[in-house]
């Protein structure tokens, strides 16, 4: 066994003090314990066989969340994806980010989709995530969603107009049991489902795709998801002739709430853009925002690769340090096999 294996070992049986290992560093007990752990020969790896993971990914259908989140962080997808594990709720009075956003999304839908008025709509979803939040405390987050949404709106009306666009539907599903429209085969190993926010149709009857993303800025924002959405749209639009013409991510909240993104053609190649400050996570294109369906199909291919393979070390796709680790429901995981990997505490 390592070094590194042997003091972890020892530390977690004597961790009160260093006197407490002076009184039992000759014992019987520690003795054998270091005989038994000497027995075990291999080194620390982040690397295990990946035979289940990629059997998730080529047997069934997949959100492009999973592979977006082995893009950003591979042990975070070993975790949740391998080993199945899901983390404990936290109480807590604010909203959480997954719950504001979920509350936004539903709220918009309900408004623009069905024409439920928006107090009413808020009302009812933020009662759902709130809990047993008293009064005030359940007001203050009303009031301040509330205005936070009739910004947004103003906003949607506006670039709609320009747009010349229309809401044709909203959380539309595709590739689940009970959902109407199919789901999409990139490959015939790599199928993808999923619920895209808004589509709506242009003024020359092509459709327009609209995905929200309820913080301040755009590092959510994935180019790749909005191409398997506008591919799935495209699919259950055939049979009456309708293309994507383009799209945008729109923030909720912040200054900036649009990044758009077009659909050309070159040389009879369809090609995506997409703004330059967004940026792909399973591709590193030659120009700024440009990629083509080969070129994605190739990419998650590679994603997909390397899965298989077992690689689910703690970085990015692109083998770099993951970024919000500080928000992650796994960083007290992550923590200790780094301990354990070094030798030495992490600095957490």
């Amino acid at each position: 066994m390592s070094q590194a294996d042997y003091r972890l070992s020892i530390a977690s049986i004597f961790k009160e003090t260093p006197d407490e290992w002076e009184r039992h560093k000759d014992s019987e007990t520690v003795a054998t314990l270091e005989k038994n752990l000497s027995s075990i020969t291999d080194n620390f790896s982040f690397k295990v066989p990946g035979v289940k993971a990629v059997e998730e990914l080529t047997k069934k259908c997949i959100s492009f969340s999973t592979i977006g989140t082995y893009c950003k962080c591979k042990f975070k997808y070993f975790l949740n994806y391998v080993l199945g594990l899901q983390p404990v709720p936290e109480e807590i009075l604010e909203l959480s980010y997954m719950d504001a956003g979920s509350v936004f999304h539903a709220v918009l839908s309900d408004h623009l989709g069905r024409g439920v008025p928006l107090d009413q709509s808020l009302e009812n979803h933020l009662k759902r995530y709130s809990g047993s939040v008293n009064k005030s405390l359940f007001k203050r987050r009303f009031d301040q969603m509330l205005r936070d949404l009739e910004d947004y709106l103003e906003f949607d009306r506006i670039r709609s107009s320009e747009l010349g666009e229309r809401v044709l539907h909203t959380e539309f599903a595709f590739g689940f049991d009970d959902s109407e429209d199919s789901s999409l085969h990139l490959t015939n190993k790599i199928c993808f489902r999923g619920f895209i926010d808004r589509i709506d149709m242009l003024e020359n009857e092509n459709l327009f795709i609209i995905d929200y993303k309820s913080g301040t800025s755009s590092s959510s924002a994935v180019p790749e998801q909005l191409i398997i959405y506008s591919m799935a749209v495209e699919q259950a639009f055939s049979n009456e002739g309708r293309y994507v013409n383009g799209g945008e991510f729109r923030l909720i909240k912040g200054k900036t709430k649009s990044k758009p993104f077009g659909v050309e053609y070159e040389d009879g190649e369809r090609v995506w853009r997409f703004r330059k400050n967004l940026n792909f996570l399973t591709y590193d294109p030659a120009e700024s925002g440009r990629i083509t369906d080969a070129e994605l199909v190739e990419a998650i291919e590679g994603v997909v690769d390397s899965i298989a393979s077992g690689e689910f070390s703690a970085e990015t796709r692109k083998n770099e340090e993951p970024k919000g680790c500080f928000l992650c429901d796994f960083r007290e995981i992550c923590d200790l096999l780094k301990w354990r990997q070094k030798g030495v505490p992490t600095d957490g």
